[in-house]
């Protein structure tokens, strides 16, 4: 038997998924922030890009490297450490004066960033018994979205305050150092624990989550699977890893080029090209966007050990294409008066699909079909791919709406979900209550 939702198992999913929210509410602060940043800082269209990309780039960094030092000091010594360089680098954007020391606290911010997104999904799929693993991971992208939507209402009522987001983001790392401090008084992965040969300590860790004889049972599938011989990065391009790496990329990768970053980005300026009247409207309905991501995420975390992984995802790729066509053709009509209350209920169409499905979805299946005993390398790959993506999507959107208009720009995102929908339908594996231990990739040919 396995005790699903155990006050240990939501403790630790919360204060796990605290890493979202710094995620959700840095991403939501910025937005807010550059506007009195790039006047205090006199600052030019290109160092105002470079401020914002400068987080992103960090963030593949982290990602990148965050996998071995997982795999080789553990999952939680790891996420501590990102959590500690997330304090230096708010505190460094907060207090900045000049431009390079605010640079370089955003570069901290985005590689602490960066390391958690592939420490965090693993760590808590590693720990969490199967019926409650979507719930469990599930929940940090729930995190984003409260962090986020908070950063948006705090930008709304802190408008006028031309210091105000120097408090935000100091209150960020406020709450980084209660989540470090939390988190040293859990226990490491036990699939952590028998790759070092520490099987005592990971049957300890397992009866929290488990009685004593199903762990007794789960340690044994672990023993067989892991091992603790060296494992080269290339494995996971061999015909036994191949389709279980390629689905985790290209769910990275299509979580960011199906345009979530277009939305969450530029929602305000797309607002206003419809026809909002004023900043303020657009303000309030990107306010909205925020209250949709957080509820459909809530969606999300309630229904993905109930009806699966598989379903949510399909659903989800179907409605954001659909979503992305009526934005396209919301666009096209745009001298029709009003219209630009329809590209408003698409872009929540959108944002809320997305929340429900490869929001969550992609770190979820990602941190569960990859093996274990190269889990953390493999997750810095997908991780890096995604964090490299929504850079590239992020810089050019408003170049690609500008040149080739948002209604071909809309459309060109909608066939990329429907390309998305039509290769995970057929590729991904259902997981949903099953051991790490016993998920199979379906044999498709690549």
């Amino acid at each position: 038997m396995h005790k699903e939702y155990s006050p240990f198992i939501l403790i630790l999913a919360v204060f796990v998924a605290i890493s979202g929210l710094l995620f959700g509410f840095d991403t939501g602060t910025l937005t807010g922030a550059i506007l009195f940043i790039k006047k205090q800082f006199s600052l030019s269209l290109y160092q105002q890009q470079f401020v914002v990309a400068v987080a992103l780039l960090g963030g593949a960094a982290g990602a990148l490297i965050s996998g071995y030092f997982a795999d080789t000091y553990g999952r939680k010594k790891v996420l501590i450490a990102a959590l500690f360089l997330f304090i230096i680098g708010a505190l460094t954007t907060a207090s900045a004066q000049m431009l390079p020391r605010l640079i370089f606290g955003r570069l901290c911010v985005g590689f602490a960033i960066g390391t958690f997104f592939v420490t965090a999904p693993i760590y808590v799929s590693e720990i969490a018994p199967p019926k409650s693993r979507g719930f469990m991971v599930t929940a940090i992208q729930l995190f984003v979205t409260i962090g986020i939507l908070a950063a948006f209402i705090a930008n709304y009522f802190m408008a006028n305050f031309d210091q105000g987001w120097r408090y935000m983001f100091s209150i960020a790392a406020l709450v980084a150092l209660i989540q470090a401090i939390a988190l040293f008084f859990f226990p490491e992965s036990p699939r952590f624990l028998v790759l070092n040969k520490s099987s005592r300590k990971a049957l300890k860790v397992l009866q929290k989550t488990h009685d004593k004889k199903t762990a007794e049972i789960e340690l044994n599938k672990i023993k067989k699977v892991v091992t603790r011989k060296k494992v080269h990065i290339e494995e996971l391009f061999s015909s036994k890893f191949k389709l279980a790496f390629t689905i985790a990329l290209l769910l990275n990768i299509f979580q960011q080029i199906t345009g979530i970053n277009a939305i969450i980005y530029y929602a305000p300026t797309l607002f206003q090209m419809s026809g909002f009247s004023n900043t303020t409207t657009a303000l309030l309905a990107t306010m909205g966007l925020g209250i949709v991501n957080f509820l459909m995420t809530f969606v999300a975390i309630f229904l993905v050990d109930k009806v699966g992984r598989k379903p949510i995802l399909d659903t989800g790729l179907a409605l954001m294409a659909f979503a992305m066509f009526g934005m396209g053709i919301s666009f096209y009509f745009h001298k029709i008066p009003s219209i630009h209350i329809l590209l408003f209920i698409f872009t929540l169409l959108f944002v809320g699909a997305f929340a429900l499905s490869m929001g969550p979805m992609t770190w979820l299946i990602s941190s569960e079909i990859l093996p274990t005993s190269m889990r953390g390398k493999a997750m810095s790959l997908v991780t890096t791919a995604n964090w490299i993506f929504n850079f590239i999507v992020s810089s050019t959107f408003l170049t690609l709406a500008h040149s080739m208009g948002p209604t071909i720009t809309f459309v060109i995102f909608g066939f990329i979900s429907i390309i998305g929908l039509l290769f995970f339908h057929k590729a991904v594996p259902e997981t949903r209550n099953k051991v790490l231990e016993d998920i199979k990739t379906p044999k498709i040919h690549l």
